[in-house]
């Protein structure tokens, strides 16, 4: 399941992820995603990861 756009955020005019309405890069463990999604936090076992094709994911 995909998390919900941000309210502010979309893909249009966010590469990276959202956080209180603000566009953040989506690569760092606490704020991870791109796309305009809500950011999300990598558990303790995953990385938020930077691929050239799809932004930052937990993995």
């Amino acid at each position: 399941m995909a998390p919900a756009q941000a309210i502010g955020c979309a893909p249009n005019n966010c590469a990276g992820c959202c956080e209180n309405s603000k566009c953040l890069p989506g690569v760092f463990d606490g704020a991870c995603g791109n796309g305009g999604v809500a950011c999300a936090t990598c558990g303790l076992s995953k990385t938020c990861q930077l691929d050239p094709m799809t932004g930052g994911s937990c993995r």
